[in-house]
């Protein structure tokens, strides 16, 4: 379970990674939803971006995020939203993050590894063979 866990936290971490990349500065990060309200989560979360991480108190966040990212694809001003109050901001573990970071590679590397394997996963017609 932690693997899995894990795996979606390193995702993250690429996507911020190509965000930055991109040029986009990222100077906070605040995680919503469900899997907030899970201690081991909003950790390995903190660990593998190897940055502080606020959780508002509200865990519905989602909704509000894709709705200003929408404003921003659109090219209009974003609509500053009023301000969530925050329940916690978990800082990193910096030997956790280490670890982390080591993986990251692997990780990346893992989707061009697994290419066929996901093209049957999403073609699952394409692995029969004739009888």
């Amino acid at each position: 379970m932690r693997a899995a866990l894990e795996g979606v936290c390193q995702q993250l971490a690429l996507v911020l990674a190509s965000m930055r990349e991109a040029g986009d500065e990222v100077r906070e990060v605040r995680a919503t939803g469900g899997f907030a309200r899970s201690a081991l989560w909003r950790q390995i979360l903190c660990d593998v971006l190897d940055m502080p991480v606020a959780f508002p108190s509200d865990y519905e966040g989602s909704g509000l995020g894709a709705a200003l990212l929408g404003r921003q694809a659109l090219g209009l001003p974003a609509a500053p939203p009023a301000p969530a109050a925050l329940a916690d901001v978990l800082h990193p573990d910096p030997a956790a993050a280490a670890v982390h970071a080591r993986m990251r590679p692997a990780f990346a590397a893992l989707h061009d590894a697994l290419g066929a394997a996901l093209a049957q996963l999403r073609d699952p017609g394409s692995n029969e063979r004739p009888g």
